[in-house]
């Protein structure tokens, strides 16, 4: 229960679904399919499991893949060359297996250009900006 803030101090009975993980898919059916699967590696093999090891690896990838995929479709203002003023592009989020610029910025003229996340939220601009 180390994805709460704060932390529980104890598992509460049943099949249990913290709010953040709820937000990120896993339901309480996942949780009983990765309790069993425990079990079953607990008497394959006696060892401890690793009690910090989350019950869920992709979970915090999906929540990066939510909050990643907020921004699609909305306006972004990128600088041009010098002298440029600057020109204004819709997003496009191109997933998370596109590496470090997973946005592409695709101006009116029709170019386009790659941004990270950083970037991104650098040059966001207010919800509603249109591009005309």
């Amino acid at each position: 229960m180390a994805c709460l803030t704060p932390p529980l101090n104890k598992v509460p009975r049943g099949d249990y679904v913290c709010p953040r993980c709820t937000r990120d898919g896993v339901t309480v059916q996942d949780v009983a399919e990765e309790r069993k699967r425990q079990r079953a590696l607990q008497e394959t093999n006696p060892a401890p499991l690793q009690p910090t090891a989350p019950l869920f690896r992709d979970a915090a990838a999906r929540r990066r893949k939510h909050e990643q995929s907020v921004f699609d479709s909305r306006i972004v203002a990128v600088k041009g060359r010098k002298g440029e003023d600057k020109k204004l592009a819709v997003l496009t989020y191109l997933g998370a297996n596109a590496g470090l610029k997973s946005y592409r910025a695709k101006f009116g003229d029709g170019s386009s250009t790659l941004l990270s996340p950083t970037e991104v939220k650098r040059r966001l601009m207010p919800e509603g900006t249109t591009l005309s």
